[in-house]
């Protein structure tokens, strides 16, 4: 199945496979942050085609990002801090150092937004995400 997902990617010209966080590289959904001492448990639960994916992806040619809804300015929000919870790209970077270690210093960005909490104009889905993560890698926004 992996190969055939990197055949797929080869054949469209992809050059980078961005993840998204929620129900695609963990099981479950970290909203707007969870405990530190409940991150063991959402990183517990990654996505086994996920794992397999990096871990054949980073010996490849292909560059690596994560795209999420999670927000580092969530830390700001009332009764959530550095301190007590984990979130966004810090979630990503503890995931992917816990399963795919190896694979790590080929996710060279990890952009985490949420729209609301930013006084910019609105984008679809994660537009502005895959921009961001466009322009780092210099690559046209459908490669």
């Amino acid at each position: 199945r992996c190969r055939a997902f990197i055949a797929k990617l080869r054949e469209r010209g992809i050059k980078v496979v961005v993840w998204d966080m929620d129900q695609t590289m963990g099981g479950g959904h970290c909203g707007e942050g969870i405990l530190k001492e409940q991150a063991a448990d959402y990183i517990a639960q990654a996505s086994p085609d996920f794992v397999e994916a990096v871990r054949a992806l980073h010996l490849l040619d292909f560059k690596l990002a994560v795209a999420t809804n999670s927000d580092p300015l969530e830390y700001d929000l009332p009764g959530q801090s550095r301190e007590t919870h984990i979130l966004g790209p810090d979630l990503a970077f503890a995931l992917i150092e816990y399963w795919c270690k190896e694979a790590l210093s080929k996710f060279e960005i990890m952009v985490g937004i949420d729209q609301n909490l930013h006084n910019e104009p609105k984008q679809l889905g994660k537009s502005r995400h895959m921009q961001i993560i466009a322009e780092h890698y210099q690559v046209r926004f459908e490669e």
